[in-house]
């Protein structure tokens, strides 16, 4: 399975009138624009592919597909907290207090303004050819 994004989520947050004076008059004031959320992966699973009939595996996980044309379990296993490969997959959070706090160092990033065109009193002339 894969997850394909089709837009990210902003936030805006807009200057108070009371304070600020922007010169701006409309509907939609003018503001900066962040990303308010940041993937934190919780497990991570092996890039290997794990397969096996269910005669021959002590244990295949609930989550494993069956092939039926190599007649096989196929699954990839579930990697510990802590545990990290040669290839560094693998996720390592802090252990405290009989838990683990997912932790990741984010930059917040503010988007500059939006820009506004006075568009009203702009007439676009109609495109003449020598087709009609």
């Amino acid at each position: 399975m894969t997850e394909n994004v089709v837009s990210q989520l902003l936030h805006k947050y807009s200057f108070n009138p009371t304070y600020f004076n922007t010169n701006v008059s409309g509907a939609v004031p003018i503001g900066y624009v962040y990303h308010p959320h940041n993937t934190i992966k919780i497990k991570e699973f092996s890039p290997y592919v794990e397969t096996g009939r269910a005669q021959d595996v002590d244990f295949i996980p609930d989550y494993a597909f069956y092939s039926n044309f190599e007649e096989r379990w196929r699954w990839r296993d579930l990697y510990p907290y802590g545990f990290i490969d040669s290839e560094n997959v693998g996720v390592d959070y802090p252990f405290l207090n009989g838990a683990h706090y997912p932790f990741k160092d984010i930059k917040f990033y503010q988007m500059s303004p939006q820009r506004r065109f006075n568009t009203m009193n702009m007439i676009v002339q109609p495109i003449i050819d020598n087709c009609e």
